[in-house]
């Protein structure tokens, strides 16, 4: 009779504490933290990023998932650059939770593809499994506008990373702000795939593009040791236009203070420039600004501050062969 009790006793609790469950699930103030998290991105870019969205909703156990996400942001000439999303949704790893790692699940539906991450964080880093899914650039109307004119193709790839954050190495002193980035501990590797690519008709950078120019597809290769981030490969097929290229960038404490050093080489197909009079004027006019190899490529070089690049004179340097750069 007793264990009889004891169980009926446990049955009335388990339901008890099942449908509080339940209770809290289903009214569980999802709009309100959806309110909080945009206003901790205006906390955190000092108003120069607004977030609003449609709906927010819980999602599975351990998740939260926003719908007609709008992103804006205004840029130097004072114009608002507005990011749509389809959705997003973000949700904590329980399985990660039960090894006291805190591991996020986000996934952002853009159109018909999308993008998705998992973040996990270390006591000294932040590693990164990034892998993007039929991404259309035609699909960000944002990205065209950034760009100054139309940019059309489908991404796909993926990328690891680790950056190491806090302490600039065994033996060393504590940075002062552990927010800081510790580029001797940050690593990674990955590739993108770029179906076709192409931009125009429009203007940039004080030259127009009279017509649409068709890069074909394109295959990046990047890998990052000890900071410094690096093009390791560019291969091209098809399209109106030869693309060649290198680049690195060299992580700094402070990600705006990093460094960017890259040269795109640029050759448009003759008998395209002669169907398009219009464009071989405009490479006339580039040729005043960029030099132009012995081989007939255009050099654009670009470097400074990654938030700011800017443009410089003289020819691309030699590629060095990867034994070298290992």
């Amino acid at each position: 009779m007793r264990k009889q009790k004891l169980i009926k006793v446990a049955g009335y609790a388990a339901f008890g504490g099942v449908s509080l469950l339940l209770f809290f699930y289903f009214t569980f103030p999802a709009e309100a933290v959806g309110l909080r998290l945009v206003q901790e991105v205006q906390n955190m870019t000092g108003g120069d990023v607004t977030v609003s969205f449609d709906h927010v909703s819980l999602h599975r156990l351990s998740g939260i998932s926003a719908e007609g996400v709008k992103i804006r942001k205004a840029n130097d000439t004072g114009e608002v650059l507005e990011l749509e999303v389809d959705e997003v949704t973000a949700r904590l790893q329980l399985l990660s939770l039960l090894l006291l790692k805190v591991s996020t699940r986000v996934d952002v539906e853009i159109g018909e593809g999308g993008i998705s991450a998992l973040v996990t964080k270390t006591d000294d880093a932040v590693e990164i499994d990034l892998e993007i899914d039929a991404f259309d650039l035609a699909a960000v109307p944002a990205l065209s506008k950034m760009a100054g004119l139309p940019l059309r193709g489908e991404i796909a790839g993926d990328l690891t990373v680790s950056v190491g954050f806090g302490s600039q190495g065994k033996g060393k002193t504590p940075l002062a702000n552990q927010n800081q980035i510790a580029p001797e501990r940050s690593e990674g590797e990955g590739k993108i795939e770029v179906k076709g690519l192409s931009f125009g008709p429009g203007a940039v950078a004080g030259f127009t593009i009279p017509t649409a120019v068709s890069l074909g597809e394109i295959a990046i290769g990047l890998e990052m040791k000890r900071g410094r981030a690096e093009l390791t490969s560019l291969e091209q097929s098809g399209g109106d236009l030869s693309l060649q290229g290198t680049g690195s960038v060299n992580l700094r404490q402070s990600l705006r203070m990093s460094n960017l050093d890259t040269c795109l080489k640029l050759k448009v197909d003759e008998s395209f420039s002669k169907k398009h009079p219009k464009l071989d004027s405009a490479l006339q006019l580039a040729q005043v600004r960029f030099k132009k190899d012995g081989n007939g490529f255009i050099n654009i070089k670009l470097g400074g501050k990654l938030t700011s690049p800017k443009p410089q004179r003289g020819l691309c340097q030699a590629e060095r062969p990867k034994r070298e750069r290992d």
